[in-house]
């Protein structure tokens, strides 16, 4: 039979991660793990045709050990409102999920499509950065705001301030 008639899989993901020269392995009863680069993905098959194919991102070199939450809410918010098809989620604490949501039906289709999902992922991981950046820049570009501002005011004299005697 063909490989265009092929249906996908299985063992035609797994065929596809092979022909594509990733390192890849099973990592549960319908997932497997696999390596571009330096980065883990993973493709859970549990619901052929539909797939998820995930990335896992720790947000400690973005954000650091203590970061404000809703820095991190607004750029998930921010990636969840400008793609369709990936989404945004927390694992846990430091560890963020982008899940590409698919359904492919063949083979062919999958093996020939999967470096563009790929890269729709890691396009949504690094729109990610950018927008913790250009978050973190505004409340950095605020706070400077209020205090030149507060420097400025007249009626905020430090000579008219009422002094606490003790």
């Amino acid at each position: 039979m063909s490989l265009d008639y092929w249906h996908l899989s299985i063992g035609t993901v797994q065929l596809a991660l092979q022909n594509h020269g990733f390192e890849y392995g099973p990592c549960g009863t319908a997932e497997f793990q696999f390596r571009v680069g330096s980065d883990w993905y993973y493709i859970y098959c549990a619901n052929l045709p539909r797939l998820f194919i995930e990335r896992r991102v720790n947000i400690r070199s973005y954000l650091g050990e203590d970061f404000a939450p809703e820095v991190l809410f607004s750029a998930i918010n921010a990636i969840n409102d400008k793609y369709h098809l990936v989404k945004v989620s927390r694992e846990d604490e430091y560890v963020l999920r982008f899940t590409h949501c698919l359904r492919e039906e063949r083979y062919l289709s999958f093996k020939a499509n999967l470096p563009e999902y790929i890269r729709e992922l890691d396009d949504a991981v690094d729109s990610f950065k950018m927008a913790v950046a250009l978050i973190l820049k505004e409340e950095k570009e605020e706070l400077w705001t209020d205090y030149i501002n507060h420097m400025v005011n007249a009626e905020d004299d430090i000579h008219n301030a009422k002094r606490i005697q003790s």
